[in-house]
């Protein structure tokens, strides 16, 4: 009786030190699926895989699986380092007007310009020689989240706003 234990111990020792560890790669058996690509966004889908999280936003909805690749998210918020001029941007969330303060020299051009998160463009705005501050009416913007990016000199700044 003994000497089966030991031999089973033994079975198991040998095993795990031959084992080697599991090398899973991103791959995807399916019977249907395709891709597309517009305005700088691409999605390729599947069909019959298994579902892991979904997310929503608005009227957006995606939903996760095992053919999701490696993932990279870049901001672009280049500060206005270097000019001689600061933006603020309030109230935020906002209901109607949004002020955009200038701090600083405003002896030079600026480019406002509001797209919602699919990238449609909700409202450009040019301003020369900005003086302290703008007020943008937003009440015939739906509501929902949108970004509003203010450029002077050709350097920009980004900033999330919340339409309420």
């Amino acid at each position: 009786m003994l000497s089966k234990q030991i031999l089973i111990v033994l079975l198991i020792l040998t095993g795990a030190t031959r084992a080697g560890a599991q090398n899973l790669s991103p791959t995807v058996l399916s019977s249907s699926g395709g891709s597309g690509s517009a305005d700088g966004t691409s999605l390729s889908w599947t069909a019959g895989e298994l579902m892991a999280q979904t997310y929503m936003a608005d009227t957006l909805m995606l939903t996760q699986g095992f053919q999701q690749g490696k993932i990279t998210v870049i901001t672009a918020t280049s500060e206005l380092n270097g000019l001689s001029m600061d933006v603020n941007v309030y109230p935020n969330p906002v209901r109607n007007m949004l002020n955009i303060e200038f701090k600083g020299r405003a002896d030079q051009f600026v480019r406002i310009t509001l797209m919602n998160l699919n990238g449609k463009l909700m409202l450009e705005r040019e301003i020369n020689n900005p003086s302290n501050i703008k007020r943008i009416n937003l009440n015939g913007t739906p509501a929902g989240t949108y970004m509003l990016k203010v450029n002077i000199g050709g350097r920009g700044k980004t900033f999330k706003i919340i339409k309420r």
